[in-house]
């Protein structure tokens, strides 16, 4: 098992550096940092401070690798928008997306995979139709369409219904109300609800799906059949050894799909003023802010590689043949 973990972990490096190198390539292709800065009405002397800093005046190659060692030195550079550091700001929108990343997948995973085993067990029952049914619905939902239904659903329809003057949940602009000063627990939750929602809709249909596909082909496995046969409970069947190998194909996409929040939620975000990763690339890419962009970009680089990593060990937890080769 160790030696599974430290190859998979040295592949993961080469990976990581191969996948930053070609993002900064074509970051750097599709962004001139000189004309930003000129656009942004930087000085003459911050230009050549912002030339000298990022190496633009090296080679390519030499101004990644600069870059690099600045980024694993924590050194993540100045904004060309608002002349202050990168990081705090960064590091605010990416503790912003994992929070709602982190609420949203324990809401869909649990309820997709509940959903999944149960459409298995009972296979072409009234709960297994109706289940895929609103599978197909949930997976041709965009998320933007349901997010905004949401915001007039909780907003215009309820304020002109019920008439009130406030809407039923907050859905636009910031993790926290206005008036609210410090810390709050439960309106913080209130500004997660719609986003996390709209999240959930297509993640749920196919968590759902993968699941059950999953379990009906674990329980009609030859080794199912065997511990039936050794006079185990269907119970313990079904729990221990059928829904343990039927998570394998689902790690795939978890680990894929985990490794996409650092990224940012664009869609969700921008529709919901959601101050994250995405929302925060959306401004930098704007504002063409160069500086901003390159750490942004490593973050969701390593947070991808990251979660691959950890699918492949979840594969060797599971499934203990995977381990040899």
């Amino acid at each position: 098992m160790l030696r599974f973990i430290v190859r998979r972990m040295l592949w993961a490096i080469p990976v990581m550096i191969a996948g930053s190198f070609i993002l900064f390539v074509a970051l750097h292709l599709t962004t001139d940092p000189v004309k930003a800065a000129i656009h942004h009405n930087v000085s003459t002397e911050a230009l050549i401070k912002f030339k000298h800093d990022l190496g633009l005046d090296k080679p390519l190659l030499e101004q990644y690798w600069i870059f690099l060692t600045k980024f694993f030195r924590g050194d993540f550079g100045t904004s060309y928008t608002s002349g202050a550091p990168v990081w705090p700001e960064l590091r605010t929108a990416l503790a912003n997306s994992l929070v709602l990343g982190f609420v949203a997948a324990l809401f869909y995973v649990t309820v997709g995979i509940a959903i999944g085993v149960v459409s298995a067990i009972r296979q072409y029952s009234w709960f297994d139709n109706a289940a895929t049914g609103l599978s197909f619905f949930g997976l041709a939902m965009p998320p933007f369409f349901f997010g905004l239904v949401t915001i007039v659903l909780v907003g215009t329809f309820y304020e002109t219904h019920f008439h009130s003057s406030t809407p039923l949940l907050p859905f636009i602009g910031g993790v926290y109300s206005p008036s609210t000063s410090g810390f709050d627990l439960v309106d913080r939750m209130k500004h997660l609800i719609l986003p996390a929602l709209t999240l959930s809709v297509q993640e749920i249909a196919i968590y759902s799906r993968y699941m059950r596909t999953g379990m009906l082909e674990t329980l009609n496995s030859d080794y199912m059949r065997t511990a039936r046969a050794k006079g185990i409970s269907e119970r313990r069947v079904t729990l221990r050894h059928g829904f343990r190998n039927a998570l394998i194909p689902l790690t795939t996409f978890a680990g894929i799909d985990f490794g996409a929040v650092a990224g940012g939620l664009i869609i969700t975000e921008s529709i919901f003023g959601y101050p994250g990763m995405g929302l925060y690339f959306l401004d930098s890419l704007h504002n063409a802010d160069y500086p901003a962009l390159l750490p942004w970009m490593m973050i969701v680089i390593a947070s991808v590689v990251l979660f691959n990593l950890l699918a492949d060990l979840s594969y060797a937890w599971l499934d203990p043949r995977i381990r040899v080769d």
